[in-house]
């Protein structure tokens, strides 16, 4: 299949056209999470072309995923097999026409700035706190744009994050909130359709950063599906910040946080 055709409408789009798919051609996105929101999202953006992807999961696939996990299928839950390693093949099955990456691993204060390294964006498929903070301090601190998305029950939320230019995780909360506190999908559920949602809104969030990086706005847009509400919140950038104005990425050095 030639790629006009593949993307014909993607460059009809008057948002992005032919430099702004050229732009996404030669992006390379690192999607940490690969459960209901990291399947979501990189589905999205392998079918916008989105030249490299890189899959990062230490799960493997169970039976309970399939009712919101959109890429795999019961065949992977039979094998257990790796999320990272199923969706890179179901993701080259949907486009032969991009490089995919999987890594099978846990993401780590030690190990998230080689994972990130050399990627132009990373986009938050993650189901805990902890691992955002972490994403947030090594993005500021390698000058990496991210996307931050989180979903539970019928409520979901997303903020675009790039430094030097909007706020960032910490202004929003300064410190994860006690472990038990927020509603997570283990404790309250979750609706399948809500992650699809919230998911293409979180790549929807990266193909402008890669193609129109000066409308990204401190925004956090939170919405409940269920009640059809939604909700734009303006974030500031808070100048006592602990990340993004004194630079000081505790997270990264959790030993002596």
């Amino acid at each position: 299949m030639k790629n006009e055709e593949r993307y014909a409408k993607q460059i009809l789009c008057e948002r992005i056209g032919e430099r702004g798919h050229a732009a996404i051609r030669r992006a390379k996105a690192v999607v940490i999470g690969c459960g209901a929101l990291g399947c979501s999202i990189s589905s999205c953006l392998a079918r916008a072309g989105v030249g490299t992807i890189k899959i990062v999961d230490g799960d493997c696939v169970e039976l309970g995923n399939l009712h919101r996990q959109f890429l795999y299928d019961e065949a992977d839950a039979r094998q257990g097999k790796p999320k990272a390693l199923a969706a890179a093949d179901h993701l080259r099955e949907a486009n032969s026409d991009i490089n995919i990456i999987p890594e099978a691993v846990r993401v780590t204060a030690e190990n998230i700035e080689s994972i990130i390294e050399d990627f132009d964006i990373i986009l938050d498929g993650t189901d805990n706190m902890e691992t955002r903070f972490l994403i947030n301090d090594a993005a500021l601190k390698n000058g990496k744009p991210w996307v931050h998305g989180a979903v539970a029950g019928t409520v979901g939320m997303t903020m675009t994050i790039a430094p030097e230019k909007t706020a960032c995780l910490r202004c929003l909360m300064e410190e994860p909130p006690p472990s038990g506190s927020v509603p997570t999908a283990d404790t309250i559920g979750i609706i399948n359709s809500l992650p699809v949602m919230v998911g293409a809104m979180e790549a929807l969030e990266a193909l402008k950063v890669l193609v129109s990086p000066e409308e990204v706005r401190s925004q956090l847009l939170y919405f409940d599906a269920w009640e059809r509400t939604f909700k734009t919140i303006e974030v500031p950038r808070r100048d006592d910040c602990p990340a993004c104005a004194r630079r000081k990425f505790e997270f990264l050095s959790p030993a002596t946080k």
